[in-house]
């Protein structure tokens, strides 16, 4: 089930041009032909972007920084997810083909039928609010919102998927290093010393194919999670200024609401509040106590 799910879904990275093939990872010339239409495609349509904002010209010189910054980092991003796609064909064979031997070695179905779960939840959830908030916008904004932002909702997507499609092929070596640990709790439980050489050498294999798995991971995907984290960063830059005038706008709301805030009140003499409604029942009260003590000096 595993091996067909990553057959599709390398299939479907093939299509937005961050994966190659999972069975056959060879860099074809329709592949690079597709490539090239698709950063030409992506680059152009930033270009538009940029110039119907006018070229930044409406924002102040932090804003535009850190605007520039952010367009440049997802550009440079598409373009490092596709160029690792063509330049590291042969990295590519040696992680699908650790990936073919985890998910063959250790066949954990039910493990890897929640993995599976979990990961397309989540991953059409996060395409999801990306959708449903570029159409909030929409609303609120019309057209000019679409001309100015259309390709960064589009960058976006793709920047969510390649992040899910990482954590998909962390997940999978994580699961083969909690074999091993598990394994290795097993083997010590038992009477080590029958069968020493077997379990270090057993150890000692998986260890060394793990290690080399997570090298070539980190061989190919180096400079896509660097743009990530850059691009988070950015990110969280960018919203900083949006939370204080959201935080300011809030507090004006509130002081609205507080201001006109309806208050009945009897023929003007009082505010009908909890607190004046307990003051009269404790004066009823006080009223009726002394009435009681008064009633029963009179009857002696």
């Amino acid at each position: 089930m595993i091996s067909t799910f990553l057959d599709l879904y390398f299939k479907l990275g093939q299509i937005l041009c961050y994966t190659p093939s999972y069975t056959k990872p060879k860099t074809t010339f329709l592949q690079i032909l597709y490539s090239f239409i698709l950063s030409t495609f992506l680059t152009v349509a930033l270009g538009i972007t940029i110039s119907n904002r006018n070229f930044y010209g409406d924002y102040n010189y932090i804003k535009t920084a850190v605007s520039a910054l952010l367009d440049f980092t997802l550009l440079t991003f598409n373009y490092s997810i596709i160029l690792v796609v063509l330049c590291k064909e042969q990295q590519w064979k040696l992680l699908t083909g650790s990936i073919r031997t985890i998910t063959t070695k250790y066949n954990k179905g039910r493990k890897y039928r929640y993995l599976i779960f979990v990961f397309v939840v989540a991953h059409c959830t996060g395409w999801l609010v990306i959708a449903l908030s570029f159409k909030a916008f929409l609303e609120f904004y019309g057209m000019w919102y679409f001309k100015n932002y259309n390709i960064q909702y589009l960058q976006l997507g793709l920047l969510f998927s390649y992040n899910m499609f990482l954590c998909l092929i962390v997940a999978l070596i994580w699961f083969m290093y909690k074999e091993v640990k598990v394994s290795l709790r097993k083997t010590l439980s038992d009477d080590v010393a029958k069968n020493v050489l077997y379990v270090v050498t057993n150890l000692d294999d998986s260890l060394c194919f793990l290690k080399d798995t997570v090298d070539v991971f980190n061989e190919i995907f180096a400079w896509p999670i660097t743009l990530l984290i850059f691009h988070t960063n950015l990110q969280i830059i960018n919203d900083s200024n949006s939370i204080s005038v959201v935080k300011e706008e809030l507090y004006e709301f509130t002081n609205s609401v507080i201001d006109n805030f309806p208050k009945f009140s009897v023929a003007r003499f009082f505010e009908i509040r909890r607190s004046n409604l307990l003051n009269i029942l404790g004066t009823v009260a006080t009223f009726l106590i002394i009435m009681i003590q008064f009633h029963g000096k009179h009857d002696e």
